[in-house]
């Protein structure tokens, strides 16, 4: 029997967070659309035009990547919290800890290159 450590139940934890904040995400999409009130810049938009910049740190950028994650999750107001940005650190310093998590946030880095921006 395989055994799952700590490193594996934080990525599963994420993934599993992830997914449930994108289909949330998909629905408030579906029911602002018809909205016209100004709509402002998600987390993961503003770490989006980060990633475009070529200038920042790889280790800056999938920093921000867990910043924006989080901050998509829990509430930008989170972001206001000192203890935040510990919170953040640890958070991505766990998931680079497993090679897998490395290269979750890797391949996150990479899609938020290339992705286009949403409307």
């Amino acid at each position: 029997m395989t055994r799952i450590g700590n490193s594996d139940q934080i990525l599963r934890l994420l993934r599993a967070q992830l997914e449930r904040a994108d289909k949330a995400n998909r629905s408030k999409k579906k029911d602002a659309a018809g909205r016209t009130d100004e709509v402002r810049e998600r987390p993961l938009d503003r770490v989006r035009s980060l990633a475009s910049i070529d200038t920042m740190e790889e280790e800056d950028l999938r920093r921000a990547v867990v910043r924006g994650l989080l901050a998509e999750r829990f509430g930008e107001a989170i972001t206001n919290d000192a203890a935040f940005q510990g919170i953040a650190k640890d958070v991505t310093r766990m998931i680079e800890e497993t090679p897998e998590g490395r290269a979750l946030i890797d391949r996150a880095v990479a899609s938020l290159r290339v992705e286009p921006r949403s409307p």
